[in-house]
């Protein structure tokens, strides 16, 4: 049940930054179209999984069944594994991105691209370290 409480403070936490962003989108007058989507998908994404989580917790077969499948490590790899690929693919499309932008001489975009693939790959080895150490 701890494992399933945790989730359900993600999501919510989720779930209410999805309707600051959108908020802030709307209030500002700035109206993107891709912010207020992805707002939305984020909002969205949050209240389905909130809605799953509950009906797991209401049910103590579906409730089992859940707490088995977070402590199995097939599972765990494969969460592992898809989180290692999402980060590699979005550095390739990074990548990708700034290529493109130096050639059409956009610059700062290609800046602010590459400086957050910088942190995102600083996030990266500082977790890597701080868990290589842990386990």
């Amino acid at each position: 049940m701890e494992i399933l409480k945790k989730k359900i403070i993600l999501f919510g936490f989720m779930a209410v930054a999805g309707v600051a962003l959108f908020a802030v989108n709307m209030f500002q007058n700035v109206n993107s179209s891709t912010t207020t989507g992805f707002a939305s998908g984020l909002i969205g994404v949050a209240i389905i999984k909130l809605i799953t989580f509950y009906r797991i917790s209401k049910d103590p077969k579906l409730l089992k069944k859940y707490e088995i499948e977070q402590k199995e490590e097939r599972f765990i790899a494969i969460a592992e594994k898809s989180g290692r690929f999402t980060f590699i693919l979005t550095l390739v499309i990074e990548f990708v991105a700034i290529f493109m932008l130096i050639l059409i001489r956009q610059n700062m975009m290609a800046t602010i691209i590459s400086t957050v693939a910088g942190i995102q790959t600083l996030a990266y080895l500082i977790t890597f370290y701080y868990l290589s150490k842990k386990i």
